[in-house]
């Protein structure tokens, strides 16, 4: 299968084939093999750092590669959501400027920790697959997700800076991901990932709103936000989204009497969401 993927389109059709693959991870090796091989995969992988728990699922066919990380399942991988500390990524780089570009970069400790207990074979398995291919998809849902994006960036910043075979290029879905660095981050990342980064949040997610830790975290890439009514939006600003909370907070109530702002966290709520509406581009040209 062949995705097409457009810069600065947010595809939810696209979306939707990559959520499956987010969600397989939650479900086990012979989901995550039966869903890349309706995509055609004939080259798959799984990795996994019993440390950390971090499990991440590669598979290749003939035109792109995908990377899939796993998201929050267990004690640890809380213990990761919660180590919320900040550092600078310790990114190889045999270009100046690239350096500079770098300099006040830094991102949730935990998060960069899960990354590198697997970073080593992945990107071993990377090289052998990626030659040759297209694309390469990050993927992810909430914890996933923000390895997917963090990964995503190390492979753009030419970690593989060796490497003379010419690489595939990098596009990012996660879904209910969690702010990932600072300020500087989000600067260095969009100027290289913005146009191919999307990242979508389903209505009230909390996981989607934190850590917010009065600023120390920011959000990267184009998100798409789906309202209450099941309608998405592009980089809505707080202020939009605050008609839709609300009702959708007391919606979610009445109907099942859950809390929104967890309910709707679950991958298997933003099943519904995708395929539903039609592309549309991003106006602006960062």
């Amino acid at each position: 299968m062949i995705m097409n993927p457009i810069e600065n389109v947010y595809d939810p059709v696209i979306a939707g084939t990559l959520l499956a693959g987010a969600g397989a991870t939650y479900d086990g090796e012979l989901f995550m093999r039966c869903w890349a091989a309706n995509l055609g995969c004939t080259q798959m992988e799984t990795i996994r750092d019993a440390a950390t728990d971090t499990l991440v699922f590669v598979a290749a066919n003939e035109t792109e590669v995908f990377v899939c990380f796993r998201g929050t399942q267990d004690l640890r991988n809380w213990i990761t959501d919660l180590d919320c500390r900040r550092v600078a990524m310790d990114l190889q780089t045999c270009q100046a400027e690239a350096v500079e570009a770098l300099a006040g970069v830094e991102v949730h400790e935990g998060f960069y920790r899960a990354l590198l207990s697997v970073w080593g074979e992945l990107g071993c398995v990377l090289e052998r697959m990626a030659p040759g291919k297209r694309d390469i998809f990050f993927i992810g849902h909430s914890l996933g997700g923000a390895l997917a994006m963090l990964a995503c960036a190390w492979w753009e910043h030419d970690i593989f800076h060796g490497s003379t075979e010419v690489r595939p290029t990098g596009w990012v879905y996660t879904f209910g991901q969690p702010r990932v660095g600072n300020r500087a981050w989000m600067k260095w990342y969009d100027a290289m990932l913005r146009r191919r980064s999307f990242r979508v949040v389903h209505a009230e997610d909390i996981v989607a709103r934190v850590p917010w830790l009065l600023g120390m975290f920011r959000h990267a890439g184009i998100e798409c936000f789906y309202d209450a009514l099941g309608q998405v939006h592009q980089d809505w600003p707080w202020w939009k989204k605050a008609p839709s909370d609300v009702f959708g907070t007391w919606a979610e109530w009445r109907r099942a009497g859950r809390i929104a702002l967890i309910a709707d966290h679950s991958w298997t709520t933003y099943e519904p969401l995708l395929g539903r509406n039609a592309p549309f581009v991003n106006p602006a040209n960062p």
